[in-house]
């Protein structure tokens, strides 16, 4: 085979590979979403109506609590309790705290609504989504007495080139609970130690008190 020859021989099998390029880069991507599926994905939360307070008029103001939360059954499970007080942000069930977040109307959604990306979620155990919000402004987990809140409907999400989609509609405020914030362990034995330590040094400073002085010679 001479140089022309060779010339033309490697032009023809150049124009056949990039006749498959398009379809081997399809076929990447699409395999890349599959292996995406049921795992970390990135989320677009959409909630199209407003949250309301319990009139179903009044949207919630920004900076409302709202907890996203996931799972597979589809039910809005309760919460954990502590006496008469609920927990708010904690899950029974299979239910999943995938995001606390806050109402904003700062963005295209409007009052009472957010519209957002969350990234990283992790799916392999969800099939529906559903809010849980409280009429509530603080950036801790709601605590107090009496505080308003209500829930979404759950629903599926939709899920394409490795994004997740949750649009839903918002819901009128329907329940009124006392709440209260359970310290995470690491900080109740912070807690235990510190008491320890104050009650060592207060039985120290009683003992030295109590301790006669040495009397002095005349």
């Amino acid at each position: 085979m001479n140089g022309r020859e060779h010339a033309c021989d490697i032009m023809h099998r150049s124009r056949h590979t990039i006749r498959w390029l398009p379809g081997l880069l399809f076929a990447a991507v699409f395999l890349w979403a599959g292996l995406a599926h049921g795992q970390t994905v990135n989320l677009i939360l959409h909630i199209t109506t407003p949250l309301t307070e319990a009139d179903g008029t009044t949207p919630l103001q920004d900076g409302s609590v709202v907890y996203l939360i996931g799972n597979q059954s589809g039910n809005v499970n309760p919460m954990e309790t502590f006496g008469d007080a609920l927990i708010a942000n904690s899950t029974t069930g299979d239910d999943i705290l995938v995001a606390q977040l806050v109402v904003d109307s700062s963005g295209t959604a409007g009052a009472g609504t957010i519209f957002t990306s969350i990234s990283g979620v992790d799916v392999s155990q969800i099939d529906y989504f559903y809010l849980r919000f409280f009429d509530y402004q603080d950036s801790a987990p709601p605590t107090g007495e009496g505080i308003p809140w209500g829930t979404t409907v759950p629903e599926q999400y939709t899920e394409d080139f490795g994004l997740a989609f949750f649009d839903t509609e918002g819901a009128p405020i329907t329940r009124t609970n006392d709440f209260i914030v359970i310290p995470e362990p690491g900080t109740m034995h912070l807690f235990v130690a510190a008491g320890l330590l104050l009650a060592l040094l207060g039985a120290r400073r009683e003992r030295t008190a109590k301790k006669p002085l040495p009397s002095r010679g005349t």
